[in-house]
């Protein structure tokens, strides 16, 4: 569940800026263990700054029940 947070929170901070970022702090809560059937995760933005974005990440089962909640903060740098 890690990795599908990371993935779709990397492609949502990446279509609106051209510029890289990197995690400053992770915090995450399973609140439902899912055996079968698919993962939806929904990463909205809490903060977009200049230099730090914090993003809320929901997770929820088939059945619309939530399983995970996430946030993470970022610090936005420039590519190089």
């Amino acid at each position: 569940m890690c990795a599908f947070r990371n993935a779709k929170l990397a492609g949502k901070t990446f279509e609106r800026l051209t510029l890289g970022a990197a995690a400053d702090d992770v915090e995450m809560n399973g609140l439902r263990g899912v055996t079968q059937g698919w993962v939806t995760g929904t990463a909205r933005p809490v903060h977009i700054g200049r230099t730090t974005q914090v993003w809320q990440i929901d997770m929820t089962n088939d059945e619309g029940q939530l399983t995970c909640v996430s946030r993470i903060t970022m610090a936005v740098v420039e590519a190089k």
